[in-house]
């Protein structure tokens, strides 16, 4: 991005703005001007257009091809004020139901017998995505949800579930349920390598192999969801329901987010290779 960098100094000076004028019209700081200018940061794309717009020139002159393409994936997925929104609420209330989560389980580590139903695995698996989950709010408030970053959320996302199911194999080693353990492993890092590969990479990638694991995981979380929440005993319905309740919202707006996101980065990709 040095020469969006080069272009916009060049623009700027050409009109005798300064970057604190500069920085005035956009409500920025003039470090962030500075920045762009040398190359280091990138405004969104709303800003770049207002900036086109206040030096009455194209975007196209202060963006070449190769820099509408770098700035894809150095900028955030998600850069207009209403997909921001959306992705913070998403994002913010699956790490609630993340951390009430936790926190039952947690109670139960210190107040036995608070719960009738809990793993520690589970309890485990809970907290990790509390943590990570936390930091994905953040990064999403700070506007640093690029498709790097991104990839390395939703990395360490399914990274913690396929932690617990490897604790869960070794723990019940030689039963019938290792053959289930191990199916899940390699569907939990097929996941990883699928999610890693789109939103790593610098152009266009099919997002269809991402649909379909988003889409059969969804589809296994609610058939999940629904088989415990039936099967369960009248006195251990209320800890069930809640754990399951908190734990199924999670899994769905983690997934919506993951939806929304490939679709938006998927169809800025294929804009900036036309």
């Amino acid at each position: 991005m040095a020469e969006f960098g080069e272009n916009l100094k060049r623009v700027r000076e050409e009109k005798g703005i300064t970057q604190q004028t500069l920085a005035d019209y956009l409500y920025v700081t003039r470090q962030a001007v500075s920045r762009w200018e040398g190359g280091s940061r990138y405004p969104d794309i709303m800003t770049a257009k207002k900036i086109s717009q206040y030096f009455a020139v194209s975007l196209d002159d202060l963006l070449s091809d190769d820099d509408m393409k770098l700035y894809v994936e150095k900028s955030e997925i998600l850069d207009t004020p209403v997909s921001k929104r959306i992705q913070i609420v998403l994002m913010a209330l699956a790490f609630m139901c993340a951390m009430f989560h936790s926190i039952f389980y947690l109670c139960n580590t210190f107040i036995q017998g608070m719960l009738m139903y809990t793993s520690y695995e589970v309890t485990l698996k809970s907290v990790l995505l509390t943590l990570i989950l936390g930091y994905g709010v953040y990064a999403a408030i700070s506007d640093k949800l690029n498709p790097k970053l991104a990839a390395a959320f939703y990395t360490y996302y399914l990274a913690a579930n396929l932690l617990v199911t490897i604790i869960g194999m070794i723990s019940s080693y030689g039963t019938f349920s290792l053959p289930s353990y191990i199916g899940a492993i390699i569907y939990d890092m097929v996941f990883i390598i699928i999610s890693i590969r789109f939103f790593s990479g610098d152009r266009a990638k099919s997002p269809i192999p991402l649909y379909f694991m988003i889409g059969f995981d969804s589809f296994a979380t609610i058939v999940s969801f629904c088989m415990n929440v039936s099967g369960a005993p009248f006195e251990i319905f209320r800890d069930i329901f809640v754990l399951q309740i908190l734990g199924f919202m999670q899994e769905i707006f983690f997934f919506v987010l993951l939806v929304f996101m490939t679709h938006t980065l998927d169809k800025k990709r294929k804009r900036a290779a036309r």
